[in-house]
């Protein structure tokens, strides 16, 4: 005679009770948000964007549902006044990474704590979206180097032993005042060695106005051949 049933103590191994509980853990598991891959549904800003988790969720029922799209802040890692973005796009892949709190708040006045609005926990509303590519590609790169690239390869910065600039497009270069220096023997641009790059030959004497001055002022120098 089983003495435990005899004084109306339940078995926990018991099928049905068994069988309670891991429900009951599951469909608690199945609350906890934490971390989900996701398409970029829409773009509202270079911040901003609308995506719908990429694995359906189960019902009460257990039965396959969408999730309802999401608007989220698109991680962009900044620091002392210094950012990086990404030009996204609707169809654009990435991960969603649950916040354990509500943040509404303290996004209203981000120098200091602030209180939770709602008290619910570990939810994709309140964490945000990092894009990266989820399907299938490689890189065109070499191993042991530092990378910023394009995916088909042709524009990308790359860091090893040295810094390398590519691109098939066009390159532009403005500031204010823009210096190329060289501690070595040599700065060659399209095969040309300008690093004691002279010219020699005729002189030029022209002249120009210069502000609102009526006497030109003079511009000299020589329009020889590079040396």
């Amino acid at each position: 005679m089983d003495n435990s049933k005899s004084q109306g103590m339940y078995n926990p191994f018991d099928n049905n009770i068994y069988s309670v509980i891991n429900n009951a853990i599951k469909r608690a598991m199945s609350r906890l948000q934490t971390c989900i891959p996701a398409i970029v549904k829409e773009v509202r800003d270079r911040n901003t964007v609308i995506v719908l988790p990429a694995v359906q969720q189960s019902n009460s029922d257990w039965d396959a549902v969408d999730w309802a799209e999401i608007k989220l802040p698109v991680y962009s890692p900044l620091g002392s006044g210094i950012t990086m973005s990404f030009p996204l796009t609707a169809g654009d892949t990435g991960w969603i990474i649950a916040g354990d709190l509500d943040p509404s708040l303290f996004f209203q006045d981000v120098s200091a704590p602030a209180k939770q609005a709602f008290f619910d926990r570990h939810k994709y509303i309140y964490g945000f979206f990092i894009p990266t590519n989820l399907g299938q590609y490689s890189l065109s790169t070499e191993d042991g180097v530092w990378t910023i690239t394009s995916l088909d390869g042709k524009t990308k910065i790359e860091l090893g032993e040295g810094i390398n600039l590519e691109t098939d497009k066009a390159l532009k270069i403005k500031g204010n005042n823009v210096s190329i220096e060289s501690s070595g023997n040599n700065v060659t641009i399209d095969g040309t060695n300008w690093k004691n790059h002279t010219h020699s030959g005729a002189s030029l004497t022209t002249t120009a106005t210069i502000g609102s001055s009526e006497t030109p002022g003079t511009i000299s120098g020589n329009t020889g051949g590079v040396n």
